[in-house]
C-alpha cells in the first residue's frame, strides 16, 4: 500500500475466516510487530506463533502490517512517514473495500513496540477501536540517560526520528499514560513469568484472542454515535 501523498510503500498480510470468504460479516483486528534491529515485518506473528490454528475459533479478519521501526506514529523528523495514518486511515479503508467487516467491533493489539502502538493508537482514536491489547508493551519512550543501555545505539535513530527531540509536545500527545488520564478506560493488567521474546507472547495469544472476543461481542456495547 502506497501512503498518499509520499513515496512510502507499506506492506500488509491479512488472515481471513471461512465465514469471509463465503460472504458474511465479521469483526477484524490488527496485529502489530515489535521492534527490532533484524527485519521486523507482517510475517512474524504467522512464523513465531500458532496464530492461524487459534483463529479458527472465530469469525476474525486479521490484518498484519508493516510497519517497520517507526512506533506506529506520524514521525517528527520525517513528513513522508506517516504511520498513524497509515494504520488508522488508509489501512482501514483499505480492509473495509475488500472484505466485509463489522467497523463497530474492530481492535488492535500488538507485542513490544506494536503493544504501545495499540495502547497509543487505541486512546487517541477511541471510537475507532473497541478492544485493544499490548503483550510486554514498551508504555513510554526512554530517556537519553537510559535509552542506550535498554535499546541500543542502533535503534536510537528510530526513536529521534519518531518523537524528536526532548522535550517536545510530539512525545506528550503519544504518551500513554498521558492519554489514560485524558480517556477513562477499563483495562486489566496482568503478569507471567519468563523473557521479552516469542515463548511468552506465543502462550498469552489464546488468552488475547479471547478477551477480544469477549470484548467486541459484549452485550453493554451499542453502535457508536
Amino acid at each position: 500500500m502506497r501512503r498518499l501523498g509520499c513515496e512510502l510503500l507499506l506492506w500488509w498480510a491479512v488472515i481471513m475466516p471461512l465465514a469471509a470468504a463465503q460472504g458474511r460479516v465479521v469483526t477484524d483486528t490488527i496485529l502489530s510487530p515489535g521492534l527490532g534491529l533484524r527485519a521486523v515485518d507482517e510475517t512474524d506473528w504467522l512464523r513465531q506463533t500458532d496464530l492461524t490454528r487459534e483463529l479458527q475459533r472465530y469469525p476474525i479478519v486479521v490484518v498484519l502490517p508493516s510497519v517497520r521501526n517507526s512506533f506506529y506514529v506520524n514521525s517528527w523528523a520525517d513528513p513522508t512517514s506517516r504511520y498513524e495514518d497509515f494504520v488508522v486511515r488508509d489501512l482501514h479503508e483499505a480492509v473495509v473495500r475488500r472484505y466485509r467487516v463489522d467497523t463497530l467491533r474492530e481492535g488492535i493489539a500488538g507485542l513490544s513496540m506494536g503493544g504501545y502502538g495499540a495502547l497509543m493508537l487505541a486512546l487517541r482514536h477511541p471510537r475507532r477501536f473497541r478492544f485493544a491489547g499490548a503483550l510486554s508493551g514498551a508504555l513510554s519512550v526512554p530517556s537519553p540517560l537510559e535509552r542506550e543501555d535498554t535499546l541500543g545505539v542502533g535503534l536510537l535513530p528510530a526513536i529521534d526520528s519518531a518523537f524528536g527531540p526532548e522535550p517536545n509536545p510530539h512525545r506528550r500527545t503519544h504518551d500513554p499514560f498521558v492519554l489514560f488520564r485524558r480517556t477513562p478506560t477499563a483495562y486489566e493488567y496482568h503478569e507471567v513469568p519468563g523473557g521479552h521474546d516469542w515463548r511468552v507472547w506465543g502462550s498469552a495469544l489464546p488468552s488475547l484472542l479471547s478477551r477480544f472476543w469477549i470484548e467486541v461481542t459484549a452485550e453493554q456495547h451499542r453502535p457508536r454515535q
